[in-house]
């Protein structure tokens, strides 16, 4: 081969691996996008991301990270895990504080490196209020007066606004809720005759001054049975 001809072969190789190389780029750390969130409640949220591009690598992770406190989380914070690797992804974050700031983002991992989706800003919702540690208090005998008793809280401090009280009745404490006696909606409740032999207990319904206003029910344990 002459020296010409050898040359000009030496250039097309050349040529031929940088072209390769060319169509075949170094992978990188994948590309991701924070799509949005529903569903937000004082306690959950649900958060969706979007892989745009892989990075040239297999995706072995994706998840969400978020903060109070930085408006650029990574997975050094809070973060939950998706088991799915596909192009989209949906995770719904839950336990989280009501009325409270949260920073989040989507995020994607390859054997590169991290990528991170934009940062999204939501507030949590107002928590009911809520009622504890309820007991009856008093005698169940026939014309002695009952009391409820109870521990109302409210995470905003939303105080106490009239929490409406409702109290029951059963023959046996494993038949249910029992029946609603009517007219015995106060805090107090002067045991009946038509009482008698059954057992009792009360419901408070917590009520807040404002915010999330109306809480959920709660029922004691049964007292009695009532006697004459």
């Amino acid at each position: 081969m002459s020296a010409g001809r050898l040359f000009a072969y030496g250039i097309l190789v050349v040529v031929g691996v940088f072209s390769c190389k060319k169509d075949d780029p170094e992978p990188s750390a994948p590309l991701v996008t924070t799509v949005g969130l529903t569903d937000i409640t004082d306690s959950s949220v649900k958060a969706g991301g979007r892989i745009t591009s892989t990075g040239n690598d297999e995706i072995i992770a994706t998840g969400f990270c978020w903060s109070t406190l930085t408006t650029n989380p990574t997975i050094a914070d809070d973060t939950s895990v998706s088991t799915n690797t596909s192009s989209t992804f949906v995770l719904e974050l839950t336990n989280l504080d009501p009325s409270t700031t949260y920073y989040i983002r989507a995020y994607a991992i390859n054997s590169i490196g991290i990528g991170y989706g934009d940062t999204i800003s939501f507030n949590t919702g107002n928590a009911p209020p809520k009622i504890e540690a309820i007991m009856v208090e008093g005698n169940t005998v026939v014309d002695s007066i009952l009391s409820a008793t109870y521990t109302y809280s409210d995470f905003e401090n939303d105080p106490d606004s009239a929490s409406s009280f409702q109290w029951y009745n059963a023959l046996d404490t494993v038949a249910g809720s029992g029946d609603a006696i009517a007219g015995a909606d106060s805090a107090t409740y002067k045991v009946a005759i038509t009482d008698t032999t059954k057992f009792i207990r009360v419901g408070v319904t917590p009520v807040a001054a404002s915010g999330s206003i109306l809480g959920e029910e709660v029922r004691s344990a049964w007292f009695g049975p009532v006697r004459e």
